[in-house]
């Protein structure tokens, strides 16, 4: 008789151990969608606490986030309640628990157990994190790229990151929602894993803002090497800042693109600061190389 079979038995008769059966199950390595909400249902609440306890560390993860969901999805607040009061391995534990649950209040709670002095909080909180709804955790999360003084910044972004192929899209949606040091970690990350798919936000931002945001703009696409960019480079080479306009001319360097070459000798007839004109003159030399015609050596077999 399978585990479905008995507990359906179960349910009419009362005739099985809901609690040993219900183990067993779990801890079965047959990967079914047996629906077991009602053998828990069936179970007090400290019951399910005691399962839950028994069989975390040798059960899926689809088997944790349904045990989760019936203990703690309308009160995963008295988890936290209780946080401080436990040993550093229960607090671990409660930290997996709560990846599986996700909430906007829960964020800040994850994000404040990975400034843990405990390498097992902040690596668990981190994992914790990467499970959430991409949506929930995006702004807390570059939030916290703002303040690099009190967060361990690697293991944040590597939690941005893990939110995939979409992250790009999700960033680019919010950028008009946030404040500027917000737009400026965006920009940075962006810099980072984006494609083509960016340069409409950057052109956008260079036209109304100003100062940090403009150099990060820059070396944003010093970074990305993408060819389509050099109009926007080329209106960055007039920033007031020597930097934004030194990071611009490196990439218009990297590009290779000859047609820049008239605006870059312009740029340095103007050009008082001495880094960025000899930035400049580079940057000439580099586009004049790439566009030198390749020589091809032909061997003559005698």
């Amino acid at each position: 008789m399978d585990f479905s079979t008995r507990v359906k038995t179960f349910l009419k008769t009362g005739k099985i151990n809901t609690y040993a059966q219900l183990k067993k199950y779990l801890l079965e390595e047959k990967k079914d969608n047996i629906d077991i909400s009602q053998a828990l249902a069936r179970l007090s609440f400290k019951e399910r606490e005691e399962l839950l306890s028994e069989v975390w560390d040798s059960i899926s993860n689809h088997k944790k986030k349904i045990l989760v969901s019936h203990l703690y999805l309308d009160n995963w607040n008295k988890l936290i309640d209780r946080y401080d009061e436990l040993k550093e391995d229960e607090q671990v534990k409660t930290l997996e628990i709560l990846g599986y649950i996700s909430h906007p209040d829960l964020i800040n709670f994850l994000l404040e157990q990975m400034k843990s002095k405990k390498e097992s909080i902040r690596l668990t909180a981190s994992t914790a994190l990467k499970n959430q709804d991409p949506q929930l955790i995006l702004e807390p999360i570059l939030l916290a790229l703002t303040q690099p003084d009190q967060w361990l910044p690697s293991r944040v972004f590597e939690v941005l990151t893990c939110i995939g192929p979409d992250l790009n899209k999700h960033l680019i949606e919010m950028v008009d929602k946030v404040d500027v040091q917000v737009q400026e970690i965006i920009v940075q990350v962006l810099g980072e894993i984006g494609d083509k798919s960016c340069l409409a936000v950057f052109e956008k931002l260079a036209k109304i803002s100003e100062g940090n945001l403009r150099k990060r703009i820059a070396e944003a696409l010093r970074e990305l090497k993408i060819r389509q960019s050099w109009p926007i480079l080329i209106k960055l080479m007039d920033e007031n800042e020597w930097q934004t306009r030194m990071l611009a001319v490196q990439a218009l360097g990297q590009l290779g693109i000859a047609e820049t070459i008239p605006l870059l000798e312009q740029r340095k007839n103007l050009e008082t600061d001495p880094i960025v004109k000899e930035c400049i003159i580079d940057a000439i030399s580099q586009i004049e190389e790439a566009s030198l015609p390749v020589a091809v050596s032909w061997v003559r077999e005698g």
